[in-house]
C-alpha cells in the first residue's frame, strides 16, 4: 500500500494577486509548525509539492527539518484563475457554478475538469515511482478538492466550502496501485488535550482497551478498582488523551523507583497517525526523568503489528536476550483483544 498526504498550504496573504508568488501571511509561517509536528513521526519518504510559493512553504520546514530534497510538480499547482474575474467578487456564488458544471469557466481560467485532470496525472506518476511508500504532497484547496472528488464522486460544493477557510488542512489517501482504498480528511486544527489520568477516567480509558486489538486484560488487574490502585500509586505519569470530552488515547507508566515501565498504551484507531500516540509517551518519558528513572520498558504481544511498529519506530529496541516469564498469585481470567 501507499499513503498520501495531501498538505493544503497554509494562511496565505491575498494582498498579493500574483498567485504563483502568493506568500504565507505570519499566521501561515507559524501554523507550518502544525504541518511538521503531524509528518514528524509519519515514516515519509519522499515530499513533493506545487510550484506555488504558499505551497512550497508549507511543506518546505518539514522538509529542511528532516534533510528531504523538495520534489516540484507543476501539475500539482492551484486552478489557474480567470483573467476578467474580480477576486474580491462573488467567489461563493462562482464556485457553485464551477462545482455544478466541471467544464464551466470565465474567458481564460481552468475548468475543474482540466485542474482534476492534470492533478490525477501528477498524482498517477508519483503513485508509480513510490509505490509501497510514504508521500507527502504540498497542495491547494481547490485542486485538492478535485482529487478528493475523482475517487469520491459525492464530494461537491458542499465539502469543498467546509474546507475554504481550513488552512493547513491534511489528507491522507491510502492507494492499493492506482485505486485508492481509503480518503481520510484530517483538521489540524481541532484540539486535543494530553492531561495526567484519574479514576473518573476508568469507564473511557476501559472502552478505548477494549476496542483495541492487541490489548491483554484480565478481571483483576485492569478491573476499576485494580486500575485505581495503580494510578494511586503512579499519580504523575499515566495520561489520557481527550477531544471532545471522549478519550481517545491512554498510557499508563509507572516505576519501582529504578526502572519505569509502561503498560496499556492505545489510540482510538481513527485518531491514529496524528501523532497523538508520541505526546502521550512523550508525557509519560517526561515524568519518569523528572524523578531520575533511566531505563523504561513494556511489553507487546508478538502478533500485535501496529503496535510493535509503533514501539520500534521510537527506538524501543526488542530483546532477544531474554525470556518474559510471569507467575500468578491470583487465579485472574483474561480478556485479550485480539
Amino acid at each position: 500500500m501507499t499513503t498520501v498526504y495531501f498538505i493544503r498550504h497554509a494562511e496565505s496573504d491575498y494582498g498579493v494577486r500574483d498567485a504563483h508568488s502568493r506568500p504565507l501571511t505570519a499566521k501561515g509561517m507559524a501554523d507550518r509548525a502544525l504541518v511538521t509536528n503531524f509528518l514528524s513521526d509519519k515514516n515519509v519518504d519522499i515530499v513533493c509539492s506545487s510550484p506555488y510559493v504558499r505551497a512550497v512553504d508549507t511543506v518546505s520546514d518539514f522538509a529542511d527539518k528532516y534533510g528531504f530534497k523538495l520534489n516540484i510538480i507543476d501539475d500539482f499547482k492551484e486552478r489557474v484563475s480567470d483573467s476578467d474575474r474580480d477576486l474580491d467578487g462573488d467567489f461563493i456564488a462562482f464556485m457553485r457554478k464551477q462545482w455544478g458544471d466541471f467544464n464551466y469557466t470565465l474567458s481564460d481560467g481552468e475548468r475543474l475538469f482540466d485542474v482534476q485532470r492534470r492533478n490525477i496525472a501528477a498524482l498517477n506518476g508519483v503513485l508509480l515511482q513510490n509505490e509501497n511508500k510514504t508521500v507527502a504532497i504540498g497542495t491547494h484547496g481547490t485542486a485538492l478538492s478535485t482529487i478528493i472528488n475523482h475517487y469520491d464522486g459525492s464530494y461537491g460544493f458542499q465539502d469543498f466550502m467546509a474546507m475554504v477557510n481550513i488552512m493547513p488542512w491534511v489528507v491522507r489517501m491510502t492507494f492499493d496501485g492506482l485505486a485508492c482504498v481509503k480518503i481520510e480528511k484530517i483538521n489540524l486544527f481541532e484540539k486535543v488535550t494530553i492531561r495526567l489520568m484519574t479514576a473518573r477516567d476508568y469507564d473511557g480509558a476501559y472502552e478505548l482497551w477494549l476496542n483495541t486489538a492487541g490489548m491483554g486484560l484480565n478481571d483483576i488487574d485492569d478491573s476499576r478498582e485494580g486500575i485505581t490502585k495503580y494510578l494511586n500509586r503512579n499519580p504523575d505519569s499515566c495520561f489520557v488523551a481527550e477531544k471532545a470530552g471522549k478519550i481517545i488515547g491512554v498510557i499508563l507508566c509507572g516505576h519501582d523507583g529504578r526502572r519505569g515501565f509502561i503498560y496499556h498504551m492505545a489510540v482510538a484507531e481513527c485518531e491514529r497517525a496524528k501523532g497523538i500516540g508520541t505526546s502521550l509517551l512523550d508525557k509519560a518519558v517526561s515524568a519518569l526523568k523528572s524523578i531520575n528513572i533511566t531505563k523504561v520498558a513494556l511489553v507487546v504481544k508478538d502478533y500485535n503489528e501496529c503496535g510493535n511498529k509503533f514501539w520500534e519506530r521510537k527506538g524501543f529496541a526488542a530483546r532477544s536476550d531474554l525470556v518474559y516469564r510471569d507467575y500468578s498469585l491470583i487465579e485472574v481470567k483474561r480478556n485479550d483483544i485480539k
